[in-house]
């Protein structure tokens, strides 16, 4: 009809016409072929399901299941005259109510005026106490002139000086001060000696790390840093170095004591050169942000996975240690407070709870800055909430700016800061990381990229006030100062009629609310109220919080969109019950991610709820029946704490019943919580009082109207006020049958909606139906009932109340349920004709005026005797308009079967319709399919039949998608089934661990890692993965006694401390300061399940403790976890330790923010040696093949393997990095390898010094010495662990048999060439006295002990030292160190060596055109020159040198390097220079002793030729020297007597 489309392949018999379809159904189709909503298809595939039902159920000819309801359509909601305000532009960001705030009041800065108890009392503790500190601030008013942008301490507001600022040009902040702090230690000494200082030189803990605690022992530093932020940087705001100064925070280094001091001297040092540099130019004021940090402690998450209800800070702990921190800011200096970082709500709310018990306490108006964090690309905080919900839950503090903060990169937060733009009131700011963190854990973004990044913000107006944060230093800023400089800062939104915001997980705004069916009303759930289901009192009575949870999850589902929780019994502790009822919720996403309503009936109780809340809750509730002071005590606390608040209808008489008396307390409750309290109207929600109805009494009558009447006159005299109530009350007389309570609350609703404007209730929303879905009958006779129509109106409810208790019953018995109550029918009009209009004239309907007309109606359905609901339908469209329109006057009829026609139900109001007026051939035949239904299901109601609508479950799969759903979903309700079925089909118990349960986990940290789900869902999927494993660990433990049974062992004889029971002994932490633990934690039980035994000490672990630890239990390896990235830089701290201590346990590294990347670079120079390597775990699933490799037969090849591995990404990392550090090559020297020659001297003087030709080697003399591995890497053949190296290699599953086919060649040429003699060795050795030069960086030789005396050198090597600054603590070596200085009788040795005649042989594989023999020849005369340097070295070390005489060596000991000494070759890592071999050829006369000469790229020829210097020292080792500065170049030139331009080539 619209687009005129012609013809279609279509099945011509089933189409039917639109105007066919039934109502709802068209609107889905309409929905789902035009894709008007996005639950287009879910609303389609639902209504197939329950058409597939019907379609079974008239097959099996049982009753028709219920349809499914519809998706409603949104009514309007009551408008009042407040609700047209049209808004006006903002002059400034929301003001708190204080009067020196609202007064725009100027800080005097005297802070020695203040002197509050609890103010007073922290300087009193303080370490400062007892000196005279400087805490007032005040400037001279003249100092600067008084017009914007000059500012004067004491003289102008603050808040309108920020005001002015924000609005005229995006302003600066700073950038990042740890980044700044570790880049100065990359060019100063900043190691455990200077964080300590004077001041804390004899600390009993290592404070490396701490770097708040600079303020106190470094001020030089933190002010250079600050300095350069505000001159380099041009920033505006200062933050102060105190994120962590908290007694909480500072535990960690056991200096809670200094908490004060350290945010004093963080702040005053900020302040002095703020001042020093406003001086310069004043029309740029440095105004110092007090910066709050979040703790290493979180309020609403668990740090056990086990418990959830358990915490490790209450809210009045973070409320005490922030109030300290607050008052050292201040007394530092400060002119702002930021609580910055907040990655758990609940701790931010303590802060500004804090920051409010300051301001009432001081008088003060104090701006306040708050700052999120969303930790990934879910857009949530660690503790779940999303931006908005994360606003919305701390508006209540009016922050004079707001934004995000850490965790992402500028280009990852465009899309939340986008949707915070839309919705925050106040001022912005945003300062991202420069990017994300790179695998090492810095930050990659220049300063151009950087800016470049946050450009969208300035371009969509997003933003006042822009900074930097992790990575971002001054230059950063600064760039980020010039790319905003052209754009306008965000425009204050415009100022509207305020609205009811609440959050949980997610935010709701409550006016914006429609419920599931339609309505514009807020739905509370009443099921998690003890007064609201005996279930749910049961369950908190016998203490199953788990099963609670699921009530509150079912509430959410069924369309809750607050949470009531009242926990009221007096057999219950009810302080105990909320609090950890609260605990738990919070940590359930699927319940917590709405708000929650707190309710009980004693005020100390919600309070208590409240402090575990991180959202915006409602407080349920407080009344003027307590006295006027005590309810502003109560409203004042609630407002601190940013809740909403019922307050019902009671005053200091009593309750309020009738219409009059609610308006009148609800007023005056309103005019105290908005004039004298200054509570936000809009959080303001009244409880008028639903009274019980239908209780037969006269004076009940009414309360139905007199709350519908009341609601609507309430919200007319307060405005942006609420109306709820308690629903369940209105019923309360006819409980037990809940369908008649639903339908009087139908009515009830529908009324107080959208007549008088009520707002939300507490209800049971699963039963909860609309007015429209009321049977007819119902319908009246609730409305007669709510609105007292009809004196009757109680009886006839009662009358139908027993009818449907007697179908609960005939349900209940299988029974037909019983004939429905007629009811006060509505008496029908009869049909008049025109005689029925005449005036009475004497006695004469058309052709029989006045006749009456009659019937047997039984004749009519006599075809369909047997089933008499059929029948009665036939007659009741035949009576209706045979009366109606025919004028039938009476009939012989049943009158106790009889029902009129409205209420007969389709599809038999239609098949009648076409049966009585025969308006289709097939009526007939469709009325007996009708009959024949009907009659089958009369049978199946005896039988107990019944069909329901059957849709498609998760738990319609196998035992292994059961629970890989589970674990995704952290459903534990199912688990121990599945777990069960899963169990009794696989060999092992352990296999369901390490099938279904492990790659359920592995999901889940996939969609963590993608930001696809949030902490509090990770902890859930844990939870379950506890259980279920809980539930195998019995069965493991009678498998393990089944084994020892099966061997022989008496199982009484075990002994779980006896070490020889397990394949190893592993000790696992999380580091300190993080306190995360599930991946630890499985894999605990990984390892157990194989045997192992695990020491899992817990998290927030110290170094000593871990090390101290693994020591006293003696394991064979510790692994370390972390989910935060502080974490990174501990576990770099304890392999130091580890190293110091001469630990000999290989580490494990595991955790979300650890890679191998960063353990390859940063952790693992600090401790990886052959014997205790230092190896990435990806996760739980890979833990045992690590433990097992390492505690194996292959432990060598598997750690050459991870070596080899981590060397190169070393490589590769440094050769990437664009601005590597480099220490002077002064500062280089300084941190020399430093031998300490007394105390280990140089090694004897040799057997045989000088010159030693060798000549007389045979080549099978060294045959033994050959290491194959080169020789596969040759032909770049090369295994997979564990068959990697010579043999196993042979073995490999991709390789081995080609390998083994080349190896079998080599054999035989190898042969061919020693019976041959084809190939020939020949070398020269050389030992010379030798000492190191004066300044240490050079080794001369001489060429006998008396021109060592004259200090005539015969040649002298020059040497480079490494300069690239190190991720370890170790020294920047050289060759040269290995060697004594002058003064000691030290000696040098050196060789070449070569293998010839292989050119010849090559010359005849070419001539035969046989390549693979030509290789094959050179390939092995490497192997054997290498073969016999090893071979020399060996003879130089125990005989001509003879420093190792009784070394006894086997051939893999020798690869493997046990022996002393080293033998680097020039042009290698060691001694990169390859200039240097003219000087070994000169010394030791190569070429004309050995034939080996150097072409001039100096290159040795023969090809197969090697060369060394030899170190006997037992200190030395190999190293690279890596890239090194242009200063050392320019000095090694002059060593060397060399021009520098090749000095650089070689």
């Amino acid at each position: 009809m619209e687009g005129g489309m012609d013809m279609g392949i279509v099945n011509a018999h089933e189409m039917i016409g639109q105007d066919e379809l039934e109502d709802d159904m068209k609107v889905i189709c309409d929905n789902l072929v035009f894709n008007k909503i996005p639950e287009a298809t879910e609303d389609m595939l639902d209504r197939t399901n329950y058409e597939r039902a019907c379609n079974e159920a008239r097959k099996k000819k049982l009753p028709l299941p219920k349809k499914p309801r519809s998706r409603p359509v949104n009514r309007p909601r009551k408008h009042f005259e407040f609700n047209h305000l049209a808004p006006v532009p903002a002059v400034g960001p929301p003001c708190p109510t204080s009067d020196a705030a609202q007064n725009r009041v100027p800080n005097p800065y005297m802070n020695s005026r203040l002197t509050h108890e609890k103010i007073v009392a922290i300087r009193a503790k303080a370490t400062t106490a007892g000196r005279n500190i400087n805490i007032d601030y005040d400037q001279p008013s003249e100092l600067y002139p008084e017009s914007f942008p000059h500012f004067v301490r004491g003289r102008d507001s603050a808040r309108e000086y920020i005001t002015s600022m924000f609005t005229s040009r995006i302003a600066m902040y700073d950038g990042a001060m740890g980044t700044m702090i570790q880049n100065y230690g990359k060019r100063n000494r900043l190691e455990e000696e200077e964080f300590r200082g004077e001041t804390f030189k004899d600390w009993n803990c290592n404070v490396k790390g701490n770097n708040d605690m600079l303020s106190i022992s470094q001020p030089q530093i933190i002010q250079g840093i600050y300095r350069q932020y505000l001159e380099v940087g041009e920033a505006e705001f200062l933050g102060t170095n105190t994120f962590s100064s908290t007694t909480i925070a500072m535990a960690d280094y056991e200096m809670e004591a200094y908490a004060y001091e350290l945010n004093y001297e963080g702040a005053r040092l900020a302040r002095e050169v703020c001042d020093e540099v406003t001086a310069k130019d004043p029309t740029r004021p440095r105004m110092v942000i007090g910066v709050i940090g979040p703790t290493n402690r979180t309020g609403s998450i668990s740090p056990s996975v086990e418990d959830p209800a358990h915490r490790n800070v209450t809210f009045d702990e973070l409320v005490e240690t922030y109030f300290e921190q607050i008052v050292g800011l201040m007394d530092g200096g400060a002119d702002i407070l930021n609580v910055e970082t907040i990655f758990d709500t609940l701790n931010a709310k303590a802060a500004l709870f804090a920051i409010g018990e300051y301001l009432e306490f001081s008088g003060l108006d104090v701006p306040v800055f708050i700052s999120g964090t969303l930790v990934d690309q879910s857009g949530r905080t660690l503790s779940g909430q999303t931006g908005e919900a994360f606003y919305a839950s701390i508006r209540h503090a009016k922050p004079m700016c707001v934004g995000l903060n850490c965790a992402l990169g500028a280009s990852h937060m465009v899309p939340f800061l986008e949707r915070l733009s839309n919705v925050v009131e106040c001022f912005m700011h945003v300062y991202a990381n420069a990017g994300l963190p790179n695998a090492m854990g810095g930050y990659d973004e220049t300063p151009e990229s950087m800016a470049a990044n946050n450009e969208v913000f300035f371009k969509n107006g997003w933003v006042n006030l822009v900074g930097g944060c992790c990575g971002a230093t001054p230059l950063h800023n600064a760039a980020l100062k010039h790319k905003s400089a052209p754009y306008a800062p965000r425009k204050l939104p415009d100022v509207g009629p305020p609205k009811m915001w609440l959050s949980g997980l997610e935010d709701l705004v409550v006016d914006d609310v429609h419920n599931h069916l339609g309505y514009p009303f807020l739905n509370v759930g009443e099921r998690c109220n003890i007064s609201g289901s005996i279930r749910f009192k049961k369950l908190m009575m016998k203490g199953d919080y788990g099963t609670a949870m699921d009530i509150a999850k079912k509430q959410v589902t069924d369309g809750a969109h607050v949470i009531d929780i009242n926990v009221d019994d007096g057999m219950l502790d009810g302080l105990a019950a909320m609090q950890k009822f609260v605990k738990i919720a919070v940590t359930e996403p699927e319940v917590s991610k709405v708000p929650f309503m707190l309710d009980a009936s004693k005020f100390d109780i919600v309070i208590a709820g409240l402090k575990w809340c991180q959202g915006k809750p409602i407080i349920n509730s407080i009344s003027l029946k307590v006295g006027e002071e005590l309810f502003k005590e109560q409203a004042t606390l609630i407002k601190k704490h940013g809740a909403a608040l019922v307050c019902m209808a009671f005053d200091e008489h009593g309750q309020a019943a009738e219409m009059e008396d609610k308006v009148r307390i609800c007023k005056r409750s309103y005019d105290i919580l908005v004039n004298e309290v200054k509570f936000p109207p809009e959080d303001i929600v009244f409880d008028p009082n639903v009274l019980t109805i239908g209780t037969g009494m006269e004076e009940h009558a009414n309360y139905g109207i007199d709350f519908i009447e009341a609601t609507g006159k309430i919200k007319e005299l307060c405005p942006y006020a609420k109306i709820s109530g308690g629903i369940s009350n209105l019923s309360f007389g006819f409980r037990g049958v809940m369908k008649i309570r639903e339908s009087i609350h139908a009515v009830f609703l529908h009324h107080a909606i959208m007549e008088g404007g009520m707002d939300m209730g507490i209800v049971n929303a699963h039963e909860m139906i609309g007015q429209d879905e009321l049977e007819d009958d119902m319908k009246v006779i609730c409305d007669n009932l709510v609105f007292n129509k009809i004196p009757e109106a109680t009886e006839d409810m009662l009358d139908r109340t027993n009818y449907e208790r007697a179908c609960i019953e005939a349900k209940k018995k299988r029974l037909a349920p019983p004939r429905k109550p007629r009811g006060r029918m509505p008496i029908l009009p009869r049909k008049h004709f025109e005689f029925n209009h005449l005036a009475p004239v004497p006695a004469v309907k058309e052709l029989c005026p006045y006749a009456k007309i009659s019937g047997g109606i039984s004749n009519l359905s006599f075809g369909f005797r047997g089933v008499m609901k059929i029948r009665e339908s036939i007659h009741a469209i035949f009576l209706h308009d045979a009366i109606l329109e025919g004028g039938m006057d009476m009939g012989i009829v049943n009158a106790h079967e009889m029902l009129a026609k409205s209420e007969v139900e389709e599809p038999l109001l239609s098949a009648s319709m076409d049966l009585v007026y025969n308006r289709n051939e097939n009526a007939t035949d469709q009325m007996l399919e009708l009959t024949q239904a009907e009659r089958a299901a009369i049978d199946a109601r005896k039988k107990g039949g019944v069909v329901e609508v059957k849709e498609k479950s998760w738990r319609d799969g196998t035992p292994k998608e059961r629970l890989e759903y589970s674990l995704i979903k952290g459903i534990s309700e199912h688990v121990i089934k599945d777990v069960e079925e899963a169990r009794v089909t696989v060999d092992k118990p352990l296999h369901v661990i390490e099938g279904p349960l492990m790659d359920g986990m592995n999901v889940v940290g996939d969609l963590f890692g993608a930001g696809k789900m949030f902490l509090p869902q990770v902890i859930k999927s844990a939870r379950v993965m506890k259980k279920a494993v809980a539930y195998l660990l019995p069965f493991m433990e009678k498998e393990k006694l089944e084994k020892m049974l099966e061997r022989g062992e008496n199982p009484d004889d075990y002994d779980e401390n006896d070490d020889s029971n397990y394949a190893g002994k592993i000790l696992i932490a999380t580091v300190k300061g993080d306190v995360h633990d599930i991946g630890k934690n499985i894999v605990g039980v990984v390892l157990g399940c194989n045997n192992y035994k695990v020491y899992d000490i817990g998290v927030m672990v110290t170094c000593d403790t871990i090390l101290e630890k693994a020591k006293e239990l003696n394991v064979d390896i510790i692994g370390l976890s972390g989910l935060i990235t502080p974490s990174l830089d501990e576990m770099v701290w304890v392999a130091k330790q580890m190293g110091k201590r001469g630990m000999t346990q290989p580490l494990l590294i595991g955790g979300a923010t650890t890679s191998k990347m960063h353990t390859a670079v940063k952790i693992s120079p600090n401790f990886f040696t052959r014997d205790h390597p230092v190896i990435h775990v990806l996760d739980a699933s890979r833990s045992v093949t690590v433990v097992s490799s390492l505690l194996g037969d292959n432990k060598d090849e598997y750690v050459e393997d991870i070596d080899e591995e981590y060397t190169e990404m070393r490589e590769d990392y440094y050769a990437g990095l664009e601005d590597r550090y480099f220490l002077t090559f002064e500062e280089a020297k300084k941190n020399k390898f430093k031998i300490d020659f007394d105390k280990f001297p140089p090694p004897p003087v040799p057997v045989k010094s000088g010159l030693t030709v060798i000549d007389t080697i045979n080549l099978q003399d060294v045959v033994q010495f050959i290491d194959w591995n080169p020789f596969f890497q040759t032909w770049e053949l090369r295994g997979r662990y564990p068959n990697r190296g010579y043999p196993k290699i042979f073995l490999d599953e991709a390789v081995g048999g080609e390998a083994k086919k080349l190896f079998d060649d080599a054999q035989a040429m190898l042969k061919e060439i020693i019976e041959n003699k084809t190939m020939n060795l020949k070398g020269v050795v050389g030992i010379f006295p030798a000492n190191s030069s004066s300044d240490g960086e050079d080794v001369h030789i001489y060429d006998n002990e008396e021109s060592r005396s004259s200090g005539s050198p015969l040649a002298t090597y020059c040497m480079l030292r490494q300069q690239a600054e190190k991720e370890s603590d170790g020294p920047h070596f050289s060759l040269s160190d290995f060697v004594a200085p002058s003064g000691y009788q030290d000696h040098l040795g050196m060789f070449a060596v070569s293998c010839f005649g292989t050119d010849k042989l090559v010359e005849k594989y070419e001539a035969e055109h046989d390549d693979y023999s030509k290789i094959m020849a050179q390939s092995l005369a490497d192997r054997f020159v290498e073969a016999f340097a090893e071979y020399l070295h060996q003879i130089i070390r125990t005989d001509i040198w003879g420093y190792a005489k009784d070394e006894k060596l086997t051939e893999e000991d020798l690869l493997k390097i046990k022996y002393d000494g080293i033998r680097p070759a020039p042009g290698y890592p060691s001694q990169p220079d390859h200039t240097e071999k003219s000087t070994m050829w000169d010394v030791i006369k190569a070429k004309e002793l050995a034939g080996i000469e150097l072409s001039e790229s100096l290159s040795m020829m023969p090809a197969s030729s090697v060369s060394a210097l030899v170190f006997a020292h037992p200190k030395s080792e190999y190293f690279a020297v890596g890239e090194v500065s242009k200063d050392q170049i320019d000095n090694y030139a002059e060593r060397k007597k060399m021009h520098i331009e090749i000095v650089e080539k070689w």
